[in-house]
C-alpha cells in the first residue's frame, strides 16, 4: 500500500511539474507577446511624434523658402517697371512702352525727340537669371530678321 501511495505521489508530482512547465511556457509567451506589442504601441507614438516635429520643421522651411521666392520675384517686377528710369538704361524713358511677357520692353530710340533711330526689344534680367525658351525664342527670330511692320484696317 505504501509502495502504492509512493508511486501516485510521484506521478502526481511529475504531473504537477509537467503542468507548471507547461504554464511557465504560456505565461512567458503570453507576457513575451504583450510586451512586443506594448512596445511597438510606444514605439508607434514615438515615431508619430517625431514625425509631427519634423513636417512641422520642414513646413516653416517651405514657408520660408516659398516667402523668400515671392519676395525676390515682386522685387524682379518691380525692377521691371522702374528699369527705365535707372542709369543702366541707355534709351529715354518715354520711348520705352512695357510689355511684361514674352519680352519686358519695345523700345522706340529717339520717338519722344521726334527722331525715330531705331526699335529695340528689350529683357530686363535680375541676379543671374538665363532666358527662358519663349525669350530665346524671341531673340532668334528677330536676329533671323523674321520681323515686319503690318497695319490692320478695320472699317
Amino acid at each position: 500500500m505504501l509502495l502504492l501511495i509512493v508511486h501516485i505521489w510521484r506521478r502526481a508530482d511529475k504531473r504537477a511539474l509537467m503542468l507548471f512547465e507547461s504554464w511557465k511556457r504560456d505565461e512567458f509567451a503570453r507576457w513575451q507577446t504583450w510586451i512586443q506589442e506594448e512596445a511597438n504601441a510606444r514605439a508607434d507614438v514615438q515615431a508619430e511624434a517625431r514625425y509631427r516635429d519634423w513636417q512641422r520643421r520642414e513646413e516653416q522651411k517651405v514657408r520660408q523658402d516659398a516667402i523668400r521666392r515671392s519676395q525676390s520675384v515682386i522685387r524682379g517686377k518691380i525692377t521691371e517697371h522702374l528699369i527705365p528710369w535707372f542709369s543702366e538704361f541707355s534709351y529715354h524713358p518715354s520711348d520705352a512702352r512695357f510689355l511684361g511677357s514674352p519680352v519686358d520692353f519695345i523700345v522706340f530710340d529717339g520717338l519722344s525727340e521726334g527722331c525715330l533711330k531705331e526699335i529695340v526689344i528689350v529683357e530686363v534680367k535680375t541676379g543671374s537669371g538665363a532666358l527662358s525658351p519663349r525669350e530665346r525664342s524671341v531673340a532668334r527670330i528677330i536676329e533671323e530678321g523674321k520681323i515686319r511692320f503690318e497695319v490692320i484696317r478695320k472699317e
